[in-house]
C-alpha cells in the first residue's frame, strides 16, 4: 500500500500545505465566515463529511475552504429566496 501521491500521507493524515490547501500565510476563518466573505451558502456540506475533515466551527485557510466547498452543494448567499 502506498501513501498519498502528493504528500505521502495515509488515510486522513495529509499535509495541507503540500496539497495547496493552505500556505504559511493563509488567513484562517470558520467556514461560515468564508461563506459570508465569498457570498455563498453551503446547502449540503459534503466536503466536511470526509474522514479527518475539520469541524464546521474550526477555522481553516481559504484554499482548504475552496476545495471543501467545491465538494459541497452550494448556492448564492441569498438562497433560498425568501
Amino acid at each position: 500500500m502506498s501513501g498519498c501521491y502528493t504528500c505521502g500521507g495515509f488515510g486522513n493524515r495529509h499535509d495541507p500545505i503540500a496539497h495547496g490547501w493552505m500556505s504559511e500565510h493563509d488567513q484562517r476563518m470558520t467556514p461560515q465566515e468564508w461563506c459570508e466573505f465569498k457570498g455563498i451558502r453551503i446547502l449540503d456540506p459534503d466536503g466536511w463529511r470526509c474522514a479527518g475533515a475539520p469541524d464546521w466551527d474550526e477555522p481553516i485557510g481559504e484554499s482548504e475552504f475552496d476545495e471543501r466547498a467545491g465538494m459541497s452543494t452550494a448556492g448564492p448567499w441569498n438562497w433560498p429566496p425568501s
